[in-house]
């Protein structure tokens, strides 16, 4: 979770730079939440039938065998809480950096290649990087359609709660 406040800072540094003041367009309005949860809702169920039903091909194959073989062993012993801390510091942190700091200053292209590319961490990892470049669009499609950062953090934070929570629990939930 330090990375993600770190994230959170180095984003309002560029901003800062950019602008030459911190300016962060929030949104912050009842509507730009509801969007946000609707979105993040919307592509959770994604992943999860993407997890649970899609046919075994690559890169769904991947997919699996990453959320298997990683990030649920890595998610088990996290409490409910421990997994809101954490979605709420990822789409805080990383939405300030990519949609808020980089996306006006590289486009929603560059920003989704390099949301993308931070979360690809060797050939295992290639699907989940194109699944973040996937949800990079959604998220500054959203920033773009709100006018603000509060839709896609909310989308991020609570895609981040569902995806969490499901692969914690997918294990118990699928037969060897």
């Amino acid at each position: 979770m330090g990375g993600e406040v770190a994230l959170s800072v180095v984003a309002l540094g560029v901003i800062r730079l950019w602008h030459g003041r911190v300016e962060v367009l929030w949104g912050l309005s009842a509507r730009n939440v509801a969007a946000g949860v609707a979105v993040a809702l919307v592509y959770a169920a994604g992943l999860i039938w993407t997890l649970g039903r899609a046919p075994d091909v690559w890169p769904i194959r991947s997919l699996r065998r990453l959320s298997r073989d990683v990030l649920q062993p890595l998610f088990a012993p996290a409490t409910t809480c421990d997994l809101l801390v954490i979605s709420a510091a990822a789409g805080l942190g990383e939405e300030l950096l990519f949609r808020g700091a980089l996306q006006p200053i590289v486009g929603l292209a560059g920003a989704s290649a390099l949301f993308g590319l931070c979360h690809l961490a060797g050939r295992d990892t290639v699907a989940l990087a194109l699944w973040a470049v996937v949800a990079g669009i959604v998220f500054g499609l959203l920033m773009q359609a709100t006018g603000g950062l509060t839709a896609p953090i909310v989308a991020h934070a609570v895609y981040d709660s569902v995806a969490l929570a499901y692969l914690r629990g997918w294990e118990r939930d699928r037969s060897p």
